[in-house]
C-alpha cells in the first residue's frame, strides 16, 4: 500500500520484483471507495521500479499493488 497527500509528484516505486505485473487500484479514505487507475495493472522494469500513473484524484488517495498472474 502506499500513500498519496493532494499535489504530491508522480512516483516511481522501487523494490518490486524485476518484470512481475501488478494489480493497482486507488481508494479514496474521504469516500470508502476504490477507484480505477490507469489500465488497472503496471508491470516493474528489469530493475524491480515500477513508474506510477498521475492519481485518478486531487485528493488524499491510497494506493494498494498487488501481484498479479494474470
Amino acid at each position: 500500500m502506499l500513500y498519496f497527500e493532494p499535489g504530491c509528484a508522480t512516483a516511481k516505486l522501487t523494490g518490486a520484483q524485476a518484470n512481475l505485473r501488478y494489480e493497482v487500484r486507488g481508494f479514496d479514505p474521504e469516500t470508502g471507495q476504490w477507484l480505477e487507475w490507469g489500465d488497472r495493472t503496471l508491470t516493474a522494469d528489469a530493475n524491480g521500479e515500477i513508474a506510477l500513473p498521475k492519481p485518478p484524484s486531487e485528493r488524499d488517495l491510497a494506493v494498494r499493488l498487488r501481484a498479479s498472474d494474470f
